[in-house]
């Protein structure tokens, strides 16, 4: 009966700190509607941390709605969606594409998901960013909205490192994410925004 109770316990006290957060996230972005989803299921053999939700069609979600932690930071978009469930494709997926903007500089670029140890590290691969750039080592990276796909300025990480690219006329970077992307339990599923599809 008391491990019972420390079970119900410890559920309470960590459902308490995700409401926190997504009220939080709200508050920050009154023009969101959000749909809370929690993480069921990932597959082992999966380098780059796509994941299942338990929410689906049922909880108003849709294929390409952007997928936050109950922080804010952007860590997927939704592949494929049931009325139960929604399989989502991470950020460092060599599958995605999102358009960002460095914070401090207003320069775009975009992402090119991630090696199978970039993966593992948490880093995510930048490219396009223009040679004339003044972005830097530790620069915040966010969404720039561009595309419609995703709402502007959702925070993603920080530039660790810059370099030439191949074509000589651009620079490549590697953005430190936020999101422990491995470790997610919660997410919050952006189901409308201001702007989508623009």
């Amino acid at each position: 009966e008391l491990i019972g109770q420390q079970v119900d316990y410890d559920k309470l006290k960590q459902q308490n700190e995700w409401y926190n957060e997504i009220l939080g996230l709200h508050e920050q972005h009154p023009d969101y509607a959000f749909a809370s989803a929690r993480v069921i299921a990932r597959d082992p053999a999966d380098a780059y941390g796509n994941f299942t939700v338990g929410s689906g069609s049922n909880a108003g979600i849709a294929a390409g709605a952007p997928v936050v932690t109950t922080g804010g930071y952007l860590v997927g978009v939704v592949e494929e969606v049931g009325l139960t469930f929604a399989k989502v494709r991470t950020i460092t997926d060599p599958g995605s594409r999102v358009t960002v903007q460095i914070s401090r500089t207003g320069d775009t670029a975009y992402t090119n998901g991630s090696t199978v140890e970039q993966a593992g590290e948490g880093i995510l691969r930048l490219a396009t960013l223009e040679r004339t750039s003044g972005a830097s080592v530790g620069d915040i990276v966010i969404t720039s909205g561009i595309g419609g796909v995703y709402p502007a300025e959702l925070p993603m990480g920080r530039i660790r490192s810059i370099t030439a690219a191949s074509d000589g006329m651009t620079l490549d970077a590697e953005i430190e994410l936020f999101a422990d992307i491995g470790e997610l339990r919660q997410v919050m599923i952006i189901t409308s925004f201001e702007r989508q599809g623009e």
